[in-house]
């Protein structure tokens, strides 16, 4: 065999093995197939993302419903078939432990789902993913955004009623405090009055309703406060349209009432709000670590609901 033979063997050995790098990928993070709305999709990926920085490993995004307009979409690797084919599935307990088959050769496809349980992760690892948040989940282009006033103190109220979306009757009987009755906000307005008395309020109603000005009407009337404003989007409203522009509206207001929704929880999280009033307390002005732990964690309850087989997703296991 003469030089340039073994030049050209040379040659085609190394760009085999080249190819053989690419074509042999490492391991993975991606969330769960789940077939939840906006909210439940962006805390999903945000744990994902949590867990692969954490982890040092690349995310693979599973696109959703509105993530072809949010920056994420570009940002993060995507998930497709062609890719994950190469991969052994597997689901995640804890955060803290990654688990290895060792039955497989392949590299891993390590699954997140709503139950993988968020622990031992640190103050700083909490405040770089919250950045990272900050700029993925942002508007690609621009929207028509609700532009609360500056001389006032302004109020976003989330009122979630429920009806449109398939799994919604189910969901009022196992998550009670998602869809809450008026008197809630009501009560949470009437602690805003004690906690700034005679301070002028504008108070926005972001809701699924069909007919927010029906809920105007019967907040004005109830609270008869000649400093607190009312407002609510006019037309036609349900639960699938404006939902960008609802849920990014959202995080400009100095206040936020909210419901137990992965909608404004998101909006909470991306928000700068000063006081937060929920169903599990009133919080002023959290910082970003302590807000992401607490938008992130599951309540325990929810891990005996996750052993019942559900409508709302499949755990890969």
């Amino acid at each position: 065999m003469g030089p340039t033979q073994i030049s050209t063997h040379l040659l085609v050995g190394i760009a085999l093995l080249a190819h053989n790098a690419r074509a042999t990928p490492g391991n993975f993070v991606t969330t769960v197939p789940h077939s939840g709305r906006f909210g439940d999709q962006l805390i999903l990926y945000a744990r994902a993302r949590l867990v692969a920085s954490v982890h040092g490993l690349p995310l693979l995004h599973r696109p959703f419903a509105y993530s072809d307009q949010l920056r994420l979409y570009t940002a993060e690797r995507r998930y497709t078939d062609g890719l994950v084919k190469k991969l052994h599935p597997v689901g995640i307990d804890s955060i803290e432990l990654l688990p290895r088959q060792p039955s497989s050769t392949m590299p891993q496809l390590y699954v997140v789902n709503f139950f993988t349980k968020i622990e031992g992760v640190t103050a700083e690892q909490y405040t770089d993913i919250y950045t990272h948040l900050q700029r993925a989940i942002r508007p690609r282009d621009k929207l028509r955004l609700v532009n609360p006033p500056h001389d006032e103190m302004t109020v976003a109220m989330h009122v979630r009623r429920g009806g449109g979306y398939l799994y919604d009757h189910l969901a009022k009987y196992i998550f009670k405090t998602k869809f809450l009755a008026i008197d809630y906000y009501i009560t949470a307005l009437q602690q805003l009055i004690k906690m700034y008395p005679r301070k002028k309020i504008y108070a926005y109603i972001f809701t699924d309703d069909p007919n927010p000005p029906g809920i105007e009407r019967e907040l004005a009337a109830a609270l008869n406060n000649p400093y607190i404003t009312f407002d609510c989007r006019h037309g036609i409203n349900k639960h699938d349209k404006n939902v960008l522009e609802d849920f990014f509206s959202m995080t400009r207001f100095d206040c936020l009432i909210r419901p137990s929704s992965s909608f404004s929880r998101m909006a909470e999280l991306l928000g700068n709000h000063t006081i937060v009033i929920s169903p599990s307390g009133t919080r002023i002005k959290q910082p970003p670590a302590a807000k992401l732990q607490r938008i992130l964690s599951i309540n325990p309850m929810l891990y005996k609901i996750s052993a019942i087989p559900n409508f709302f997703c499949q755990t890969w296991r």
